[in-house]
């Protein structure tokens, strides 16, 4: 009836790859109703980590036949597939940390526990922006408003592009009439200033 809604993250779409015996379908048991939002992870590291680029990492990598030791906010989250990503498209060894979460991961980053995070990049840049943590791609396309001056990684490695996302979804059968109430009043919200 449209009454009961759902709000939900990346973890949606990459769940059913992770967990083969889910009580639910994906595809079959929900439909969308809004992309809320679209957030491009940020490559940061430590701020002591002497380096700057992508072209960098790689480098510091190739040299540690042991690997880079790589946070991430836990098994299965874009953070993860994004160094996973990286991993592959660049033939270096990574270690991956998992963290149960974005938050104690950055926090082993500020403390230099861990040296490398792919992080949300709404949790990330006023750490970058303070010079708590130092950022060097973001896994988008083109530019960031918040930090234009922050190269995508695509500028080295063609195509790689990450985002968490967020959106709504209701039950099978709902009505598309109420779909498309939902959708015109949620993008209304969404176009507030505040």
């Amino acid at each position: 009836d449209g009454y009961t809604i759902l709000y939900d993250a990346t973890a949606y779409s990459v769940n059913p790859f992770l967990y083969p015996k889910l009580p639910y379908d994906t595809l079959k048991d929900f439909q969308p109703v809004l992309l809320a939002s679209l957030v491009p992870n940020i490559l940061v590291v430590n701020k002591d980590v002497p380096v700057s680029t992508v072209d960098d990492i790689i480098a510091l990598a190739k040299a540690m036949p042991e690997g880079l030791s790589w946070a991430s906010s836990g098994n299965g989250t874009v953070q993860h597939l994004s160094l996973e990503m990286l991993r592959l498209r660049t033939g270096i060894k990574l270690v991956h940390v998992p963290y149960r979460g974005g938050g104690p991961a950055l926090n082993d980053i500020i403390a230099g526990q861990v040296k490398f995070l792919f992080s949300n990049g709404s949790a990330s840049v006023g750490l970058v922006q303070a010079g708590t943590i130092k950022a060097i791609a973001h896994t988008g396309r083109g530019r960031l408003a918040t930090l234009p001056q922050l190269p995508a990684v695509a500028d080295t490695l063609p195509g790689f592009e990450a985002y968490e996302w967020n959106g709504v979804f209701v039950p099978a059968g709902v009505s598309a009439e109420i779909v498309a109430r939902l959708n015109a009043w949620l993008n209304e919200g969404l176009r507030q200033p505040d």
